[in-house]
């Protein structure tokens, strides 16, 4: 008797498991939704990079949303950044460098940034 309550509990939980672990009926996997793009007069809600001179780009480029994406060919070079509401990881020179949420400018003194993580903090 012992034994047969063991195993239907066994089987019971492991029923149970696999049933919330399925995903919901129509459901589809989401996706990271962030993207590079170049920013407008002013992009609030982005981090904003600054291109060196020598890149000759007039407007910085701005990336948003939550995960992880490249810049361009990942030989970019930029003069600064400012976090706005994210704190993430950037890539520079290869190594990965840690940022924080805030307005200021921060100097990258033309360093290459070859992708940057980030998540929202507000």
């Amino acid at each position: 008797m012992r034994r047969s309550f063991r195993a239907a509990t066994v089987f019971a939980g492991s029923a149970a498991c696999a049933v919330g672990l399925a995903p919901v009926a129509g459901a589809t996997a989401k996706a990271p939704d962030t993207r590079a793009f170049t920013c407008s007069t002013f992009t609030e809600f982005a981090v904003r990079l600054y291109y060196t001179a020598s890149e000759n780009h007039p407007k910085p480029a701005c990336v948003s949303g939550n995960g992880s994406v490249r810049l361009g060919n990942g030989k970019l070079k930029f003069q600064s950044y400012v976090g706005s509401g994210y704190s993430g990881y950037m890539y520079i020179g290869g190594k990965r460098h840690m940022f924080t949420v805030g307005e200021e400018p921060h100097n990258l003194y033309g360093q290459t940034v070859s992708k940057i993580y980030l998540q929202w903090v507000g």
